[in-house]
């Protein structure tokens, strides 16, 4: 039940329970006040009554369980609110710093590897340049053997 509607039952009950008392009253003038229906109107009153109250407690304790249901939710609501945007920003936060070093790594790694082109282009021209020295020094070896075979040869004759 709602509140509005124990509200309505319970105005309901005491207009009943007053116009109970009423009927009781008209009853006594009319009757000559019979005590025994007195007692009994005044009984029932007095449970009704009771019951009233019993259901306002009732109502009044489930509000307060429920209002302290609804405020501990809120603020498990709001700490998790909370939670998650730190959470979030912490991620953002790593994200950015693990592209930045994977910016920083490339970076790194391409400037490594120019380096590594160009000394290997540098030791290639280099060694291009002992392959034209060493072919040569072998092209005067030969002409330098060439010429010692054919005084070897020149000397056998004479």
């Amino acid at each position: 039940m709602e509140i509005r509607d124990l509200n309505q039952t319970i105005a309901q009950l005491e207009e009943n329970l007053k116009n109970l008392d009423s009927a009781r009253i008209q009853v006594e003038e009319v009757t000559g006040s019979n005590k025994e229906l007195s007692e009994a109107l005044a009984e029932v009153s007095n449970n009704v009554s009771s019951l009233a109250d019993k259901i306002t407690e009732s109502t009044s304790l489930a509000i307060k369980d429920m209002n302290s249901t609804i405020l501990d939710f809120k603020q498990n609501v709001e700490k998790l609110k909370t939670l998650s945007e730190s959470f979030t920003k912490r991620i953002e936060d790593k994200s950015t710093n693990i592209v930045n070093e994977i910016k920083n790594v490339q970076t790194v790694i391409t400037t490594e590897i120019i380096s590594i082109k160009q000394n290997l282009e540098s030791l290639i021209e280099d060694q291009k340049k002992e392959i034209r020295k060493i072919q040569k020094n072998q092209k005067i070896l030969m002409a330098i053997l060439v010429v010692t075979l054919m005084m070897v040869i020149f000397l056998k004759f004479i």
